[in-house]
């Protein structure tokens, strides 16, 4: 689906209102001329004449019809943010932030100053958000539903424990359809990012740097954000 702009000398709204006002004074004006004529044939002079001038004016007005295709395949990244109990800390750097998981969904959606992250790629990449503790990652958004980007998240710090090398692993393997071929899926993954939002205490599962290295193989760049600090 296409939109219409408009980057002309003149606004949409003075260009309607010009437009709709000369109409009005050239069917009067024509009307006088062919009130001979029988109807419906006495409108048809006065109707192209107002058309004419309509148009004349609505080129002024610049309108562009804009419609953006997607070429080839777009890079994809995948935000995980750690919702374990951890991240319900409040930092003393900066307590008015709010909790480490508050301060994690405020670089997605941004705030009144600047824009989000997920604003900022949603023209250019595919998005997805998901949430990890322990147990498998749980999906929350994704650009590939057409939804709107979320402003208020419903996400809650209650995960007992921390699995890192969980979302490392779930990603990998929900990346791409079963069906598709592992050529397929290698091409794929080369244009994967996956953004980690913690506070760095995996304590539960393998090694999050093992997975990591796995992941690097396989082409996926993953981006580590740590929240909190070193001291409790």
């Amino acid at each position: 689906m296409g939109t219409i702009r408009f980057a002309g000398d003149l606004s949409p709204f003075v260009a309607l209102s010009l437009m709709v006002l000369a109409v009005v004074l050239v069917v009067w004006f024509y009307l006088r001329e062919t009130r001979a004529i029988s109807s419906p044939y006495n409108y048809l002079i006065p109707g192209l004449r107002a058309a004419a001038v309509a148009l004349t004016i609505l080129i002024l007005a610049g309108p562009v019809v804009h419609r953006r295709v997607k070429i080839g395949t777009l890079g994809r990244v995948i935000f995980a943010i750690d919702n374990a109990q951890s991240m319900s800390l409040e930092d003393d750097t900066d307590p008015a932030k709010g909790d480490r998981l508050s301060r994690s969904l405020q670089f997605l959606t941004g705030d009144s100053e600047k824009e989000g992250w997920l604003e900022s790629l949603a023209s250019t990449h595919e998005l997805d958000v998901v949430s990890f503790s322990k147990s498998k990652p749980a999906w929350i958004w994704s650009s590939q539903d057409d939804s709107k980007i979320p402003t208020l998240w419903e996400l809650e710090p209650s995960g007992l424990h921390t699995d890192i090398a969980s979302v490392l692993n779930t990603s990998r393997a929900q990346l791409i359809p079963e069906e598709n071929s592992s050529d397929t899926e290698d091409a794929s993954l080369s244009a994967t990012a996956l953004v980690i939002f913690s506070d760095g205490r995996s304590n539960v599962g393998e090694s999050p740097v093992d997975a990591a290295s796995r992941a690097a193989k396989k082409g996926v760049v993953v981006h580590a954000i740590g929240m909190g600090q070193e001291r409790e």
